[in-house]
């Protein structure tokens, strides 16, 4: 991978990083409470150009930022330490909502598939759902202290969409709820069956899949943990990266992003983000395609690995992107909208990473 800019985007550690659906914008939130916006522009036939300088510099956060959110229509969500959610459009120069909180927000998430509605916790051990166009709110109490969310859109065998809202926990739990009145479908451990790391984590990362049939969730262990979201048997275990998960809710993502991947479900990477300054890349192509070609066989995850249990990969099977000295506190890919989809086949991409020094890097991969 090459890397293509290097700029100073932040003077703080940047604790957030997330890229619009369509690729034209990526967002940075920082310790200092400021919340950039940089556009991402793409030429035919070429791969992403981000401007030098950010197209939005907001400063109305009085506290860290730990979370953003993208909806597909391109809105904006960031929480804060401050107690705040605050509503952005990058087209525009105000803020175009805020929603308080009696106590520090430490995750938010859109709701894909109606973008009217988003989620939060925080440190009062609410789950909350709100909808924007009615100005109301329905809080939760799940019974522990969550540390991030995640939401997955997914087609209903009738027609439309019928998706689904992950909460993770402090001691490793991801439940999976409705999204319509928070009421509990399940929940699983993220936790080791066995050893020294048997011991529950904090869970910092949810992470759909290509095809929205898996996620990827990450841990302060310095694990990453792939699930089945039809048996949610574990699939895989990737370790090798040295990851403490104190400094930020950082988690891990595909490449390219599943907006880009809902036809090659074969052509995908697990970027992670690494302690020492670097990002490991874990090729997870064979499992994804294996488990995508037994679920068409109604087989699922149970036709070809032990409910979990699942593989596991270690960095000797990663490559190894060392990006600087600090830690790795932000990840996001982005996809050429223009690039050839050929299935199995990862095409180019780019690459953003952020650290705990405030700096932005893009790399790219030709593919």
């Amino acid at each position: 991978m090459r890397l293509r800019l290097e700029i100073p985007a932040h003077s703080c550690p940047v604790w957030s990083c997330a890229a619009s659906a369509d690729g034209q914008f990526l967002a940075t939130a920082s310790a200092d409470g400021v919340v950039c916006v940089w556009h991402v522009g793409q030429a035919a036939g070429a791969l992403p150009l981000v401007d030098t300088e950010p197209l939005r510099r907001w400063t109305l956060h009085r506290a860290e930022v730990l979370s953003l959110t993208w909806a597909p229509s391109n809105f904006l969500l960031s929480a804060s330490l401050d107690g705040d959610v605050r509503l952005w459009n990058p087209l525009r120069s105000e803020c175009l909502g805020v929603f308080t909180h009696p106590s520090p927000v430490s995750a938010v998430c859109f709701n894909s598939d109606d973008d009217r509605i988003f989620f939060t916790t925080c440190l009062d051990r609410k789950l909350r759902r709100w909808d924007i166009s009615r100005r109301q709110v329905v809080a939760l109490d799940p019974g522990e202290q969550l540390t991030t969310l995640g939401f997955v859109g997914r087609e209903r065998e009738g027609g439309g969409r019928d998706g689904i809202l992950l909460t993770g926990s402090y001691r490793g739990t991801v439940a999976v709820r409705q999204p319509s009145d928070l009421c509990l479908i399940t929940a699983f451990s993220s936790r080791s069956q066995r050893g020294r790391r048997h011991k529950p984590h904090k869970v910092t990362g949810l992470c759909a899949g290509p095809r929205e049939r898996t996620v990827l969730v990450t841990t302060s262990d310095s694990r990453l943990r792939l699930f089945s979201l039809v048996s949610y048997a574990r699939i895989a275990k990737f370790r090798g990266h040295t990851y403490g998960g104190d400094v930020s809710q950082t988690g891990s993502a595909f490449v390219p992003p599943r907006s880009c991947a809902a036809n090659t479900a074969a052509a995908s990477l697990i970027a992670a983000p690494g302690d020492d300054g670097s990002v490991y890349l874990y090729d997870c192509a064979a499992i994804l395609e294996t488990d995508a070609r037994n679920s068409m066989a109604g087989q699922g995850v149970k036709g070809w690995l032990r409910p979990g249990v699942g593989a596991t990969f270690d960095m000797r099977k990663a490559y190894v992107l060392k990006v600087g000295s600090m830690p790795v506190t932000g990840l996001a890919a982005v996809q050429p909208q223009v690039a050839p989809q050929t299935s199995g086949v990862l095409g180019p991409f780019f690459l953003f990473v952020t650290d705990s020094s405030g700096v932005l890097r893009a790399y790219d991969s030709p593919g």
